[in-house]
């Protein structure tokens, strides 16, 4: 299959009068045709790699009808992210995830319950438990191996408990209330990503260093931000963004199935506490798009750097020669004209 007279947005270029052909479940060839340079044909549509959300919640949503969703938002890969709860409701949660792994879903994202009760945000402070290996494998064993991801605050988790994880679950900080210390401690450890930076933590003081002060000056420390305006503001990312490039992934954060009666973009508890988000990826896509108005580097936040993230960029994450046939049409306006998962397509359609 060849999708001709295209833009194509590669790693490090835009290719315009470009074609992307693929075979089955791989793209076999991608490039620029050969059209003379004074007679180039205006692009039909702007094809981008699948997105990637390493930070969403499927909550109670079935989890076939949760994947359905996420591509009508772009989303090809994702983390199915938890929240912190009882232990036991934890572990039948995580083995529901861990059912229905496939290339779509691809892991689990442990989001507590080894967070800061004083940076617990919209989490529930009660459910949140001292870091023990013993209950962290409880955990793990429930969820069939597949958490390959878990957000912590590591003021409260020990060297001990930390060393002796799976080396596949990889830690990132969050819901922490840590200073420059605490950043110091974690970079020892090998934590080097922040989770939904400025959210369920401590802030940017004039007269403090902040564990988020240092992750933002720290060139090698990658961020992710929720970029619905409301989490943060559209000056904050911007600031983000001039800080971060490069180092700076998306995510939405959003809770899947929840009503949404005033059609707000977030949720909130009865204590007026952001819980949450509403609106999928793409939304905090173009948010960004209208940052940065750079459309190479923004689709690299939802593709390519979350799959270097989690260490599957040979797969996915970029429009390559070899890699997955996960792809996105859009219009000109980058909404969301197609999707196509492995070569199929999963979401609307194309003349």
């Amino acid at each position: 299959m060849i999708l001709n007279n295209v833009r194509l947005i590669l790693e490090s270029e835009i290719v315009e009068d470009g074609f992307l052909q693929y075979d089955q479940d791989k793209i076999i060839a991608v490039g620029r045709n050969d059209s003379a340079s004074n007679n180039v044909k205006k692009a039909k549509f702007t094809i981008v790699p699948g997105f990637i959300d390493i930070h969403v919640h499927p909550m109670d949503m079935e989890l076939e009808t949760v994947k359905t969703t996420l591509y009508s938002q772009g989303v090809t890969t994702f983390l199915a992210t938890t929240l912190t709860k009882e232990l036991d409701v934890l572990k039948k949660e995580l083995g529901r995830y861990a059912r229905h792994i496939d290339e779509t879903l691809w892991g689990i994202h442990l989001e507590g319950p080894f967070l800061n009760p004083l940076k617990a945000g919209g989490q529930d402070a009660s459910n949140i438990v001292r870091a023990d290996n013993a209950v962290f494998l409880d955990l793990f064993q429930a969820a069939k191996e597949k958490i390959v991801w878990m957000t912590g605050a590591p003021e409260c988790m020990g060297r001990a408990f930390l060393q002796q994880l799976p080396e596949r679950v990889k830690v990132a900080a969050g819901h922490t209330d840590g200073d420059y210390k605490t950043f110091a401690y974690a970079k020892s450890l090998g934590i080097n990503h922040l989770t939904h930076a400025f959210n369920a933590m401590r802030g940017v003081h004039h007269r403090e260093t902040s564990f988020l002060h240092k992750a933002l000056l720290d060139d090698q420390f990658t961020i992710e931000v929720i970029a619905d305006q409301e989490h943060v503001s559209l000056d904050m990312l911007e600031l983000l963004y001039r800080l971060k490039k490069g180092k700076m992934i998306l995510v939405s954060d959003q809770l899947l199935g929840w009503r949404n009666e005033f059609d707000c973009p977030v949720y909130k508890n009865d204590k007026g506490t952001i819980i949450g988000a509403s609106q999928g990826l793409n939304s905090g896509f173009i948010n960004m798009l209208g940052i940065t108005s750079d459309i190479v580097e923004t689709v690299k936040m939802v593709s390519l750097y979350p799959a270097k993230l989690l260490g599957i960029d040979e797969q996915v994450g970029s429009l390559c020669k070899g890699k997955t046939a996960d792809f996105l049409v859009l219009n000109d306006a980058f909404e969301i004209q197609a999707v196509y998962k492995r070569g199929q397509l999963v979401y609307g359609g194309i003349e």
